[in-house]
Protein backbone atom coordinates (compact mmCIF):
# COMPACT_ATOMS: atom_id res chain seq x y z
CA UNK A 1 0.00 0.00 0.00
CA UNK A 2 0.73 3.94 -1.20
CA UNK A 3 0.04 4.68 2.68
CA UNK A 4 0.00 2.63 6.46
CA UNK A 5 -2.94 3.61 7.70
CA UNK A 6 -1.84 1.41 10.98
CA UNK A 7 0.84 4.32 11.18
CA UNK A 8 -0.67 7.25 13.53
CA UNK A 9 1.54 9.63 11.67
CA UNK A 10 0.50 8.45 8.51
CA UNK A 11 -3.29 8.18 9.56
CA UNK A 12 -3.28 11.57 11.35
CA UNK A 13 -2.49 13.20 8.21
CA UNK A 14 -4.99 11.87 5.91
CA UNK A 15 -7.99 12.45 8.46
CA UNK A 16 -6.61 16.22 8.10
CA UNK A 17 -6.41 15.86 4.15
CA UNK A 18 -9.56 14.33 4.07
CA UNK A 19 -10.75 17.33 6.47
CA UNK A 20 -9.24 20.20 3.90
CA UNK A 21 -11.39 18.62 0.80
CA UNK A 22 -14.92 18.42 2.19
CA UNK A 23 -14.17 21.69 4.11
CA UNK A 24 -12.41 23.59 0.86
CA UNK A 25 -13.13 21.68 -2.26
CA UNK A 26 -15.97 19.69 -2.42
CA UNK A 27 -18.74 22.37 -1.63
CA UNK A 28 -17.82 23.73 -5.47
CA UNK A 29 -19.20 20.75 -7.24
CA UNK A 30 -20.71 18.28 -3.75
CA UNK A 31 -19.04 15.42 -6.19
CA UNK A 32 -18.69 12.91 -2.68
CA UNK A 33 -21.39 13.01 0.26
CA UNK A 34 -19.15 13.98 3.03
CA UNK A 35 -21.63 12.18 5.75
CA UNK A 36 -21.32 8.79 4.45
CA UNK A 37 -17.82 8.86 3.26
CA UNK A 38 -16.23 9.62 6.39
CA UNK A 39 -18.44 7.01 8.25
CA UNK A 40 -17.66 4.33 5.48
CA UNK A 41 -14.15 5.41 6.26
CA UNK A 42 -14.22 5.81 10.09
CA UNK A 43 -15.99 2.48 10.68
CA UNK A 44 -15.90 0.20 7.78
CA UNK A 45 -12.21 0.63 5.56
CA UNK A 46 -10.50 1.18 9.19
CA UNK A 47 -12.00 -1.78 10.81
CA UNK A 48 -12.45 -4.39 7.99
CA UNK A 49 -9.64 -3.27 5.69
CA UNK A 50 -8.92 -7.14 5.11
CA UNK A 51 -12.22 -6.96 2.67
CA UNK A 52 -12.50 -3.07 1.33
CA UNK A 53 -13.43 -2.60 -1.74
CA UNK A 54 -10.37 -1.12 -3.87
CA UNK A 55 -13.13 1.11 -5.85
CA UNK A 56 -13.15 3.00 -2.37
CA UNK A 57 -9.51 3.01 -1.84
CA UNK A 58 -8.97 4.95 -4.79
CA UNK A 59 -11.57 7.01 -3.90
CA UNK A 60 -9.77 7.76 -1.02
CA UNK A 61 -6.68 8.28 -3.04
CA UNK A 62 -8.01 10.67 -5.69
CA UNK A 63 -9.07 13.26 -2.34
CA UNK A 64 -6.01 12.98 -0.99
CA UNK A 65 -4.01 13.47 -4.77
CA UNK A 66 -6.34 16.17 -4.98
CA UNK A 67 -6.16 18.07 -1.72
CA UNK A 68 -2.38 17.64 -1.64
CA UNK A 69 -2.41 19.50 -4.95
CA UNK A 70 -4.56 22.37 -3.56
CA UNK A 71 -2.70 22.67 -0.19
CA UNK A 72 0.78 22.88 -1.86
CA UNK A 73 -0.55 25.97 -3.40
CA UNK A 74 -0.85 28.03 0.57
CA UNK A 75 2.07 30.11 1.37
CA UNK A 76 1.37 31.84 4.78
CA UNK A 77 -1.93 31.13 6.09
CA UNK A 78 -2.35 27.53 6.16
CA UNK A 79 -5.62 25.94 6.21
CA UNK A 80 -4.57 22.71 8.05
CA UNK A 81 -2.14 22.58 10.66
CA UNK A 82 0.46 19.92 10.02
CA UNK A 83 3.56 19.35 12.43
CA UNK A 84 6.78 19.49 11.02
CA UNK A 85 7.31 15.95 11.21
CA UNK A 86 3.84 15.62 9.23
CA UNK A 87 5.58 18.17 6.48
CA UNK A 88 9.07 16.30 6.10
CA UNK A 89 6.81 12.83 5.38
CA UNK A 90 4.65 14.35 2.85
CA UNK A 91 6.87 16.69 1.11
CA UNK A 92 10.54 15.38 1.41
CA UNK A 93 10.56 11.59 2.18
CA UNK A 94 7.44 10.92 0.10
CA UNK A 95 7.74 13.81 -2.63
CA UNK A 96 6.01 11.82 -5.01
CA UNK A 97 3.10 11.20 -3.15
CA UNK A 98 0.74 12.97 -5.29
CA UNK A 99 1.43 11.17 -8.72
CA UNK A 100 1.45 7.80 -7.16
CA UNK A 101 -1.65 8.19 -5.66
CA UNK A 102 -3.09 9.87 -8.56
CA UNK A 103 -2.09 6.90 -11.01
CA UNK A 104 -2.69 4.49 -8.83
CA UNK A 105 -6.63 5.28 -8.66
CA UNK A 106 -6.65 6.14 -12.41
CA UNK A 107 -5.68 2.41 -13.22
CA UNK A 108 -7.98 0.79 -10.71
CA UNK A 109 -11.19 3.18 -11.80
CA UNK A 110 -10.11 2.13 -15.38
CA UNK A 111 -10.27 -1.36 -14.76
CA UNK A 112 -13.05 -1.85 -13.09
CA UNK A 113 -14.62 0.49 -15.77
CA UNK A 114 -14.18 -2.05 -18.68
CA UNK A 115 -16.46 -4.59 -17.03
CA UNK A 116 -18.50 -2.76 -14.35
CA UNK A 117 -21.00 0.47 -14.14
CA UNK A 118 -21.54 2.14 -10.62
CA UNK A 119 -22.46 5.58 -9.06
CA UNK A 120 -19.14 5.44 -7.15
CA UNK A 121 -17.48 4.80 -10.48
CA UNK A 122 -18.98 7.76 -11.61
CA UNK A 123 -17.83 9.84 -8.65
CA UNK A 124 -14.30 8.63 -9.37
CA UNK A 125 -14.22 9.50 -12.87
CA UNK A 126 -15.61 13.26 -11.63
CA UNK A 127 -13.20 13.52 -8.91
CA UNK A 128 -10.32 12.60 -11.75
CA UNK A 129 -12.00 15.08 -13.73
CA UNK A 130 -11.93 17.46 -11.25
CA UNK A 131 -7.88 16.93 -10.52
CA UNK A 132 -7.20 17.18 -14.06
CA UNK A 133 -8.69 20.22 -14.94
CA UNK A 134 -7.32 21.48 -12.01
CA UNK A 135 -3.46 19.93 -13.29
CA UNK A 136 -4.81 22.26 -16.90
CA UNK A 137 -4.64 18.57 -18.57
CA UNK A 138 -7.87 19.42 -20.22
CA UNK A 139 -7.94 16.89 -23.09
CA UNK A 140 -7.55 14.77 -20.26
CA UNK A 141 -10.19 15.97 -18.18
CA UNK A 142 -12.43 16.27 -20.99
CA UNK A 143 -11.91 12.43 -21.26
CA UNK A 144 -12.43 11.44 -17.79
CA UNK A 145 -15.66 13.77 -17.87
CA UNK A 146 -17.09 11.85 -20.95
CA UNK A 147 -16.34 8.66 -18.93
CA UNK A 148 -18.41 9.96 -16.43
CA UNK A 149 -20.68 10.88 -18.16
CA UNK A 150 -21.47 8.09 -20.84
CA UNK A 151 -21.94 5.86 -17.36
CA UNK A 152 -24.35 7.92 -16.17
CA UNK A 153 -26.30 7.32 -19.79
CA UNK A 154 -25.31 4.07 -19.56
CA UNK A 155 -26.95 3.33 -16.22
CA UNK A 156 -29.78 5.51 -17.70
CA UNK A 157 -29.98 7.62 -14.16
CA UNK A 158 -31.88 10.79 -16.04
CA UNK A 159 -34.89 8.41 -16.13
CA UNK A 160 -35.23 8.77 -12.18
CA UNK A 161 -36.98 4.91 -12.56
CA UNK A 162 -35.80 2.36 -9.86
CA UNK A 163 -36.20 -1.32 -9.87
CA UNK A 164 -39.00 -2.83 -7.34
CA UNK A 165 -36.24 -3.50 -4.56
CA UNK A 166 -34.35 -0.69 -4.16
CA UNK A 167 -33.22 1.61 -0.79
CA UNK A 168 -34.23 5.10 -0.37
CA UNK A 169 -30.76 6.03 -0.04
CA UNK A 170 -29.99 4.78 -3.70
CA UNK A 171 -32.76 7.32 -5.16
CA UNK A 172 -30.54 9.58 -3.10
CA UNK A 173 -27.78 8.40 -5.37
CA UNK A 174 -29.26 8.51 -8.22
CA UNK A 175 -30.49 12.34 -8.27
CA UNK A 176 -27.26 13.75 -6.74
CA UNK A 177 -24.70 11.65 -9.20
CA UNK A 178 -26.91 12.90 -12.02
CA UNK A 179 -26.70 16.27 -10.92
CA UNK A 180 -23.28 16.71 -9.88
CA UNK A 181 -22.21 15.22 -13.82
CA UNK A 182 -24.85 17.32 -15.10
CA UNK A 183 -23.33 20.44 -13.65
CA UNK A 184 -19.43 19.48 -14.23
CA UNK A 185 -20.69 18.68 -17.80
CA UNK A 186 -22.00 22.20 -18.50
CA UNK A 187 -19.54 24.25 -16.49
CA UNK A 188 -16.43 22.47 -17.64
CA UNK A 189 -17.79 22.21 -20.92
CA UNK A 190 -18.48 25.39 -21.64
CA UNK A 191 -15.24 26.94 -20.13
CA UNK A 192 -13.08 24.44 -22.49
CA UNK A 193 -15.19 26.36 -25.28
CA UNK A 194 -16.63 22.86 -26.37
CA UNK A 195 -20.66 21.68 -26.14
CA UNK A 196 -21.91 19.80 -23.33
CA UNK A 197 -23.12 16.06 -23.79
CA UNK A 198 -25.59 15.63 -20.94
CA UNK A 199 -29.46 16.59 -21.34
CA UNK A 200 -32.04 17.73 -19.11
CA UNK A 201 -33.25 14.71 -16.89
CA UNK A 202 -36.95 13.55 -16.72
CA UNK A 203 -39.49 16.07 -15.22
CA UNK A 204 -39.98 13.83 -12.66
CA UNK A 205 -36.47 14.16 -10.91
CA UNK A 206 -36.44 16.77 -8.06
CA UNK A 207 -33.60 19.56 -8.97
CA UNK A 208 -30.69 19.76 -5.99
CA UNK A 209 -31.70 20.45 -2.92
CA UNK A 210 -29.72 21.28 0.04
CA UNK A 211 -31.89 20.39 2.87
CA UNK A 212 -33.39 17.29 1.55
CA UNK A 213 -30.39 14.84 2.46
CA UNK A 214 -27.37 17.02 3.08
CA UNK A 215 -25.53 15.98 -0.18
CA UNK A 216 -25.38 18.83 -2.09
CA UNK A 217 -23.76 22.54 -0.80
CA UNK A 218 -25.19 25.74 -1.17
CA UNK A 219 -22.55 26.66 -3.44
CA UNK A 220 -23.18 24.07 -6.34
CA UNK A 221 -27.03 24.38 -6.03
CA UNK A 222 -25.69 28.13 -7.06
CA UNK A 223 -23.69 26.22 -9.69
CA UNK A 224 -26.93 24.11 -11.03
CA UNK A 225 -28.53 26.99 -11.49
CA UNK A 226 -25.57 28.54 -13.69
CA UNK A 227 -25.20 25.47 -15.53
CA UNK A 228 -29.14 25.62 -16.75
CA UNK A 229 -28.15 29.64 -18.35
CA UNK A 230 -24.58 27.57 -19.56
CA UNK A 231 -27.45 25.82 -21.49
CA UNK A 232 -28.41 27.81 -23.56
CA UNK A 233 -25.06 29.88 -24.57
CA UNK A 234 -24.35 27.08 -26.69
CA UNK A 235 -25.93 25.82 -30.02
CA UNK A 236 -24.79 22.21 -30.72
CA UNK A 237 -24.02 22.92 -34.54
CA UNK A 238 -22.08 26.28 -34.02
CA UNK A 239 -24.64 29.04 -34.77
CA UNK A 240 -24.01 32.64 -33.26
CA UNK A 241 -26.91 33.65 -30.78
CA UNK A 242 -29.15 36.20 -31.88
CA UNK A 243 -29.33 39.50 -30.71
CA UNK A 244 -32.64 38.75 -28.14
CA UNK A 245 -31.27 35.40 -27.39
CA UNK A 246 -28.22 36.92 -25.96
CA UNK A 247 -30.00 40.14 -24.44
CA UNK A 248 -31.72 37.23 -22.60
CA UNK A 249 -28.75 35.51 -21.49
CA UNK A 250 -27.77 38.74 -20.10
CA UNK A 251 -30.88 39.44 -18.39
CA UNK A 252 -30.92 35.54 -16.36
CA UNK A 253 -27.36 36.18 -15.69
CA UNK A 254 -28.48 39.50 -14.06
CA UNK A 255 -31.52 37.89 -12.18
CA UNK A 256 -28.86 35.16 -10.60
CA UNK A 257 -26.64 37.78 -9.80
CA UNK A 258 -28.94 39.51 -7.43
CA UNK A 259 -30.25 36.54 -5.59
CA UNK A 260 -26.17 35.36 -4.75
CA UNK A 261 -24.53 36.15 -1.38
CA UNK A 262 -20.65 35.54 -2.14
CA UNK A 263 -19.17 34.27 0.86
CA UNK A 264 -15.25 35.60 1.79
CA UNK A 265 -14.48 31.96 1.33
CA UNK A 266 -11.85 30.72 -1.73
CA UNK A 267 -14.41 27.95 -2.96
CA UNK A 268 -17.51 30.66 -2.95
CA UNK A 269 -15.34 32.90 -5.24
CA UNK A 270 -15.30 30.01 -8.07
CA UNK A 271 -18.78 30.37 -7.80
CA UNK A 272 -18.91 34.02 -8.86
CA UNK A 273 -15.66 33.90 -11.00
CA UNK A 274 -17.88 31.04 -13.36
CA UNK A 275 -20.78 33.47 -13.25
CA UNK A 276 -18.11 36.12 -14.27
CA UNK A 277 -16.92 34.12 -16.99
CA UNK A 278 -19.96 33.42 -18.45
CA UNK A 279 -20.73 37.37 -18.53
CA UNK A 280 -17.45 38.13 -19.39
CA UNK A 281 -17.80 35.37 -22.11
CA UNK A 282 -21.18 36.77 -23.74
CA UNK A 283 -19.34 40.74 -23.10
CA UNK A 284 -17.02 40.09 -25.09
CA UNK A 285 -18.38 39.09 -28.80
CA UNK A 286 -19.21 42.70 -28.87
CA UNK A 287 -15.71 43.28 -28.89
CA UNK A 288 -14.79 41.77 -32.06
CA UNK A 289 -16.14 44.64 -34.27
CA UNK A 290 -13.47 47.13 -32.27
CA UNK A 291 -10.61 45.42 -33.94
CA UNK A 292 -11.93 44.33 -37.15
CA UNK A 293 -15.38 46.01 -38.05
CA UNK A 294 -17.45 43.45 -40.64
CA UNK A 295 -18.27 44.65 -43.94
CA UNK A 296 -22.06 45.70 -44.12
CA UNK A 297 -23.58 43.68 -46.39
CA UNK A 298 -27.54 42.41 -47.34
CA UNK A 299 -26.22 39.68 -45.48
CA UNK A 300 -24.26 40.85 -42.72
CA UNK A 301 -26.19 39.69 -39.33
CA UNK A 302 -26.50 42.19 -37.39
CA UNK A 303 -23.84 43.27 -34.68
CA UNK A 304 -24.00 41.99 -31.18
CA UNK A 305 -25.00 44.81 -29.02
CA UNK A 306 -21.75 46.17 -26.87
CA UNK A 307 -21.74 46.92 -23.26
CA UNK A 308 -18.98 48.69 -22.31
CA UNK A 309 -20.38 49.80 -18.77
CA UNK A 310 -21.43 46.17 -17.71
CA UNK A 311 -18.18 44.56 -19.32
CA UNK A 312 -15.97 46.75 -17.43
CA UNK A 313 -17.64 46.71 -14.20
CA UNK A 314 -17.51 42.72 -13.85
CA UNK A 315 -14.14 43.12 -15.17
CA UNK A 316 -13.82 45.75 -12.03
CA UNK A 317 -15.66 43.32 -9.85
CA UNK A 318 -13.42 40.14 -10.58
CA UNK A 319 -10.03 42.20 -9.99
CA UNK A 320 -11.16 43.52 -6.84
CA UNK A 321 -12.22 40.09 -5.59
CA UNK A 322 -8.53 38.19 -7.05
CA UNK A 323 -7.21 41.03 -5.28
CA UNK A 324 -8.28 39.88 -1.80
CA UNK A 325 -7.32 36.60 -2.58
CA UNK A 326 -3.46 37.70 -3.62
CA UNK A 327 -3.76 39.92 -0.22
CA UNK A 328 -4.51 36.49 1.85
CA UNK A 329 -1.72 34.59 -0.25
CA UNK A 330 -4.05 32.35 -2.30
CA UNK A 331 -3.26 33.69 -5.48
CA UNK A 332 -1.33 30.30 -6.24
CA UNK A 333 -4.33 27.44 -4.91
CA UNK A 334 -4.65 26.03 -7.92
CA UNK A 335 -8.24 27.16 -9.11
CA UNK A 336 -8.36 27.26 -12.80
CA UNK A 337 -10.58 30.51 -13.09
CA UNK A 338 -8.42 32.74 -11.73
CA UNK A 339 -5.57 32.42 -14.81
CA UNK A 340 -8.28 32.26 -17.70
CA UNK A 341 -10.38 34.93 -15.96
CA UNK A 342 -7.71 37.33 -16.32
CA UNK A 343 -6.55 36.80 -19.67
CA UNK A 344 -10.18 37.67 -20.42
CA UNK A 345 -10.09 40.97 -18.92
CA UNK A 346 -6.00 41.67 -19.85
CA UNK A 347 -7.38 41.53 -23.55
CA UNK A 348 -10.91 43.42 -23.10
CA UNK A 349 -8.73 46.23 -21.72
CA UNK A 350 -6.63 46.11 -24.24
CA UNK A 351 -8.72 46.45 -26.86
CA UNK A 352 -10.90 48.99 -25.41
CA UNK A 353 -8.17 51.32 -25.11
CA UNK A 354 -6.98 50.72 -28.84
CA UNK A 355 -10.45 51.60 -30.09
CA UNK A 356 -10.20 55.00 -27.63
CA UNK A 357 -13.57 53.65 -25.14
CA UNK A 358 -13.61 54.50 -21.59
CA UNK A 359 -10.28 55.14 -21.22
CA UNK A 360 -10.21 56.16 -17.68
CA UNK A 361 -11.81 53.07 -16.89
CA UNK A 362 -9.85 50.73 -19.10
CA UNK A 363 -6.43 52.42 -17.76
CA UNK A 364 -6.99 51.56 -14.35
CA UNK A 365 -8.25 48.12 -14.86
CA UNK A 366 -5.25 47.44 -17.32
CA UNK A 367 -2.56 48.67 -14.14
CA UNK A 368 -4.21 46.53 -12.02
CA UNK A 369 -4.81 43.87 -14.20
CA UNK A 370 -0.75 43.73 -14.47
CA UNK A 371 -0.11 44.64 -11.47
CA UNK A 372 -1.37 40.57 -10.17
CA UNK A 373 0.41 39.38 -13.59
CA UNK A 374 3.50 40.36 -12.26
CA UNK A 375 2.80 38.84 -9.02
CA UNK A 376 1.88 35.74 -10.90
CA UNK A 377 5.22 35.37 -12.61
CA UNK A 378 7.42 37.01 -9.88
CA UNK A 379 6.74 35.10 -7.09
CA UNK A 380 8.17 31.43 -6.88
CA UNK A 381 6.16 28.85 -5.68
CA UNK A 382 6.22 24.67 -6.31
CA UNK A 383 2.98 24.22 -8.33
CA UNK A 384 2.96 27.57 -10.67
CA UNK A 385 -0.08 28.64 -12.64
CA UNK A 386 -0.11 26.52 -15.93
CA UNK A 387 1.51 29.09 -19.00
CA UNK A 388 1.24 32.33 -16.78
CA UNK A 389 5.05 33.69 -18.36
CA UNK A 390 3.28 32.43 -22.10
CA UNK A 391 -0.03 34.51 -21.63
CA UNK A 392 1.89 37.35 -20.22
CA UNK A 393 3.93 37.60 -23.38
CA UNK A 394 1.05 37.14 -25.44
CA UNK A 395 -0.55 40.25 -23.35
CA UNK A 396 2.87 42.49 -23.98
CA UNK A 397 2.30 41.48 -28.16
CA UNK A 398 -1.16 42.20 -28.66
CA UNK A 399 -0.53 45.94 -26.59
CA UNK A 400 2.57 45.97 -28.93
CA UNK A 401 0.20 45.44 -32.09
CA UNK A 402 -2.44 47.93 -30.62
CA UNK A 403 0.40 50.83 -30.59
CA UNK A 404 1.84 49.69 -34.11
CA UNK A 405 -1.43 50.32 -35.36
CA UNK A 406 -2.10 53.44 -33.79
CA UNK A 407 1.13 54.73 -34.74
CA UNK A 408 0.16 54.31 -38.36
CA UNK A 409 -3.21 55.55 -38.43
CA UNK A 410 -1.64 58.68 -36.65
CA UNK A 411 0.88 58.67 -39.59
CA UNK A 412 -1.65 58.50 -41.94
CA UNK A 413 -3.64 60.99 -41.04
CA UNK A 414 -0.39 63.44 -40.83
CA UNK A 415 0.93 62.55 -44.03
CA UNK A 416 -2.87 62.85 -45.86
CA UNK A 417 -4.29 65.18 -44.20
CA UNK A 418 -1.72 67.16 -42.01
CA UNK A 419 -2.43 68.80 -38.57
CA UNK A 420 -0.98 72.51 -39.63
CA UNK A 421 -4.39 74.14 -39.39
CA UNK A 422 -2.59 77.69 -40.06
CA UNK A 423 -3.19 81.05 -37.96
CA UNK A 424 -6.74 80.91 -36.07
CA UNK A 425 -7.46 85.00 -37.27
CA UNK A 426 -9.35 82.82 -40.09
CA UNK A 427 -11.55 81.51 -37.26
CA UNK A 428 -11.67 84.33 -35.01
CA UNK A 429 -12.82 86.80 -38.04
CA UNK A 430 -16.00 84.31 -38.47
CA UNK A 431 -16.90 83.39 -35.10
CA UNK A 432 -16.27 86.65 -33.15
CA UNK A 433 -19.26 88.16 -33.97
CA UNK A 434 -21.16 85.68 -31.97
CA UNK A 435 -19.16 86.86 -29.00
CA UNK A 436 -17.51 83.68 -28.54
CA UNK A 437 -14.04 83.85 -30.38
CA UNK A 438 -11.49 86.27 -28.67
CA UNK A 439 -13.46 87.66 -25.78
CA UNK A 440 -10.20 87.82 -23.60
CA UNK A 441 -7.13 87.96 -25.66
CA UNK A 442 -4.43 89.02 -23.06
CA UNK A 443 -6.06 86.16 -21.19
CA UNK A 444 -6.22 83.67 -24.25
CA UNK A 445 -3.06 84.27 -25.68
CA UNK A 446 -2.47 80.27 -26.74
CA UNK A 447 -4.68 79.86 -29.86
CA UNK A 448 -5.62 77.67 -31.73
CA UNK A 449 -3.00 77.53 -34.12
CA UNK A 450 -0.69 76.93 -31.29
CA UNK A 451 -1.73 74.06 -29.17
CA UNK A 452 -0.13 71.56 -31.03
CA UNK A 453 3.17 73.01 -30.17
CA UNK A 454 2.10 73.47 -26.66
CA UNK A 455 1.23 70.22 -26.27
CA UNK A 456 4.47 68.98 -27.85
CA UNK A 457 6.55 71.63 -25.55
CA UNK A 458 4.46 69.34 -22.47
CA UNK A 459 5.59 66.31 -23.90
CA UNK A 460 9.38 67.35 -24.12
CA UNK A 461 9.04 68.72 -20.65
CA UNK A 462 7.98 65.46 -19.26
CA UNK A 463 10.72 63.14 -20.32
CA UNK A 464 13.28 66.18 -19.81
CA UNK A 465 12.52 66.74 -15.48
CA UNK A 466 11.43 70.18 -16.74
CA UNK A 467 10.85 72.09 -13.05
CA UNK A 468 7.18 72.13 -14.40
CA UNK A 469 5.00 70.92 -11.78
CA UNK A 470 2.62 68.29 -12.84
CA UNK A 471 2.46 69.52 -16.80
CA UNK A 472 -0.58 68.58 -18.45
CA UNK A 473 -0.85 65.20 -20.16
CA UNK A 474 -1.93 65.11 -23.76
CA UNK A 475 -5.04 63.01 -22.48
CA UNK A 476 -5.48 65.89 -19.37
CA UNK A 477 -5.86 68.19 -22.21
CA UNK A 478 -7.92 66.63 -24.75
CA UNK A 479 -10.37 65.82 -21.42
CA UNK A 480 -10.36 69.50 -20.71
CA UNK A 481 -11.45 70.31 -23.80
CA UNK A 482 -13.09 68.59 -25.97
CA UNK A 483 -12.02 69.80 -29.35
CA UNK A 484 -14.61 67.24 -31.60
CA UNK A 485 -17.48 68.79 -29.23
CA UNK A 486 -16.40 72.17 -30.19
CA UNK A 487 -16.23 71.71 -33.97
CA UNK A 488 -19.88 70.33 -33.42
CA UNK A 489 -20.71 73.28 -31.16
CA UNK A 490 -19.25 75.21 -34.09
CA UNK A 491 -21.38 73.64 -36.74
CA UNK A 492 -24.39 73.98 -34.51
CA UNK A 493 -23.52 78.18 -34.50
CA UNK A 494 -23.25 77.69 -38.68
CA UNK A 495 -26.32 76.29 -38.95
CA UNK A 496 -28.51 78.82 -36.68
CA UNK A 497 -26.62 81.64 -38.28
CA UNK A 498 -27.62 79.95 -41.78
CA UNK A 499 -31.49 80.19 -40.64
CA UNK A 500 -31.26 83.43 -39.41
CA UNK A 501 -30.09 85.09 -42.13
Amino acid sequence: DIINFDDPVQLDIVNKLLRFYFDHLNPVFSIVHEQVFLQQFNTGFLNKRQNSSKLFISMLYLILATSLRFYEGYSQSQPVAFSQHQLDWLFKINSSLEERLFHFAHEIVSRLSFEWESFELIQSWLLIAFYLRTCHRQTSCWNALGSAIRMCKGMALYLNRFPQRHTLYEETKVKNCFWSCFIMDKVISFQMGRYPDLSLPAEQMPPPDRNSDGWFHEETIQMYRLSLIISDCQKRDGEDLSVNEVQSLKQRLTNWFHSFTPHETLYSKQVLFTYLDISLTLGIRGLFQLINPPVITDVTPPALPLDLSSLLANSRTFLDSLETVEKSNELFIPWWLNLSLLFTVSVSCITVLHAGLKLQQAQSLLRQSFSIWNSLVSLHTKNPPEMAKECLWCLKMLNHMSCLRLQTSMQNLRQIFGIDHGDSSLNKNRFAQFGKAGDNEEDNDVELGQEDAHIKDVSVSATTSSPMLNPPTFETLLQDDDLFANLQWFDQWVDDYSLQQ
